[in-house]
Order: structure tokens, then C-alpha cells, then sequence
């Protein structure tokens, strides 16, 4: 094996003409002269070959189950074929159903949610409103009240408020004169 010399490959032409079928003539197109191609040359036996003109009932209950077969094959490769675009018709219209289902309702969700932020921001701006109005009548009335303590305090001791003016008018100008005699040190 080894040995043995290794065939040169065969060119275009030749692998053509392998490639082509050699068709056998009948006798009358033989006799014609014609030889146009009816049969194709196989390796059947000339004795199990069929005469013309003579049929074989083996061979047409064979040639009629083999059709029905393939047809049978043909009309359930159809239906498979049909019922699975039904199929994937009706899992498409499914899902889109689905899907705009969830969308649907995502838009509900949202405006619930929406409706619900706004009504507590609404509820927040507003407690902070009347927060922010007690605040101001609460700091109004202090002051008021503070006032009118001072007036009271200076009816009643006019000269302790004097005098407690002016130790506290003291006290902040001392303050500031050490203040400001340790800032420029």
C-alpha cells in the first residue's frame, strides 16, 4: 500500500463527464437513429427488467404504497406545518395580549401613583403651611408678650432698668475693647 504510486487527480473535463448521466436508447430510438435518451442506464439485470408493455401488479401495489406514503408525508408535513403557524399565530396574539395587559395596567399603576404623590405633596405643603403659620403667630404672640413684660418691668422699676442698661452697656464695650486689642496683636 505504501508502496504504490498515488493517482494523478483528474481534471475539470473529466470530472464532468462523470458527473453527467449515460442514459440508455430504447429500440425504436436506436432503430430512429436519433438516440435520444428515455432510461436511465442502471444495474438492473436484464432478466428482472419488465417488457414493454407489460405491467407487474407487485410492482404498482408497491409504486402505489410508496405515493400514498409520500402523500401521506406531504399532507402531514402540511398540517404540522399549518398547525404551528396557527400555533405561533395564536402564542403571538397571546403575548401581545400579555404585554398590552401589563402595559395597561403599569399605566394604572403609574396614575395611581401620580394621583397619590400629588395628593401628599398636597398634604405636605399644606401642613407646612399651617406649620409655618403657627410658627408666626406663636413668635408674634412671644414678642407681643416680651414687650409687653419690658413695658411692665420699666412702669414698675424704672431705675433698675436704667441701671441694668447701663451694666450691660459696660460689660459689651469692655468686651469689645479686649476683642479688639487681642485681634490686632
Amino acid at each position: 500500500m505504501a508502496s504504490e504510486p498515488i493517482p494523478e487527480p483528474l481534471t475539470n473535463q473529466e470530472v464532468e463527464a462523470r458527473r453527467e448521466p449515460h442514459f440508455r436508447p430504447t429500440g425504436a430510438e436506436e432503430e430512429n437513429g436519433r438516440g435520444a435518451p428515455s432510461l436511465v442506464e442502471s444495474d438492473i439485470e436484464p432478466a428482472r427488467e419488465l417488457e414493454a408493455g407489460k405491467t407487474s401488479p407487485r410492482l404498482n401495489r408497491v409504486a402505489e404504497a410508496v405515493g400514498s406514503a409520500a402523500a401521506t408525508v406531504v399532507n402531514r408535513t402540511r398540517e404540522v406545518s399549518g398547525t404551528g403557524r396557527r400555533t405561533a399565530d395564536t402564542m403571538k396574539a397571546g403575548v401581545t395580549a400579555r404585554i398590552d395587559d401589563a402595559r395597561q395596567g403599569a399605566r394604572e399603576i403609574a396614575g395611581l401613583v401620580r394621583d397619590t404623590v400629588e395628593e401628599k405633596y398636597e398634604d405636605v405643603k399644606q401642613s407646612v403651611r399651617e406649620e409655618v403659620e403657627d410658627l408666626k403667630q406663636s413668635t408674634s404672640r412671644n414678642w407681643d408678650e416680651a414687650a409687653l413684660r419690658v413695658r411692665q418691668l420699666a412702669n414698675e422699676y424704672p431705675l433698675h432698668v436704667i441701671a441694668a442698661t447701663a451694666a450691660l452697656g459696660f460689660a459689651a464695650g469692655a468686651l469689645l475693647r479686649i476683642w479688639r486689642s487681642s485681634r490686632y496683636e
